[in-house]
């Protein structure tokens, strides 16, 4: 269960302690999460690395992991950290980068849905996500075996284990089937 404290600045979330959790800003809202987990970390590292391959091999951007922090509005700030995250290569001279987080959205944010996370509440983060101007989220659910694709303009679409997942936006050729990205537990 994550915990909030109202009316805070990035600037005083970066000067916080680091004692393993991992802590957002929603507009001035400190929310601080536990560490993400074993199984967690390992879905996240395994999506984290078929994009990147795809995104190396396709020379398209970057691909980054939760360490990355976006500050996606300012007064009050609101600061996200993806379990992973791709810039596109047109987009990387522009981001302006600080210490600790880049400013603006990335251009796809993944969210892996934790056992503590309410379902809804991701959900509204994906849709703040696309407010902010990232153009994809992807909501990983190992438990459900699901991926729902959030995207700026339409309806979120819902991918199970046995589909294949296909991004027709920002990463064009990237496919695999969904157990691909939440396989089996870790």
């Amino acid at each position: 269960m994550a915990t909030t404290t109202p009316s805070m600045a990035v600037e005083e979330l970066l000067g916080l302690p680091s004692d393993g959790s991992r802590r957002e800003l929603h507009a001035g809202e400190l929310i601080t999460m536990a560490p993400a987990g074993l199984d967690h970390g390992g879905y996240s590292f395994e999506i984290a690395l078929r994009i990147g391959q795809f995104v190396r091999e396709h020379r398209l951007g970057r691909v980054v992991g939760t360490d990355v922090g976006f500050l996606l509005q300012e007064h009050p700030d609101t600061l996200f950290a993806p379990d992973v995250a791709f810039i596109r290569a047109e987009r990387l001279p522009f981001i302006q980068k600080r210490s600790g987080y880049c400013i603006g959205p990335p251009d796809l944010a993944v969210e892996v849905v934790s056992p503590n996370d309410r379902i809804k509440a991701v959900h509204a983060k994906a849709e703040k996500y696309l407010e902010f101007g990232t153009v994809e989220v992807w909501v990983v659910n190992p438990r459900q075996r699901s991926i729902v694709i959030f995207a700026k303009g339409q309806d979120p679409v819902t991918l199970n284990e046995h589909d294949v997942m296909q991004d027709r936006s920002l990463l064009l050729g990237f496919h695999c089937l969904v157990s691909d990205l939440i396989g089996k537990e870790f």
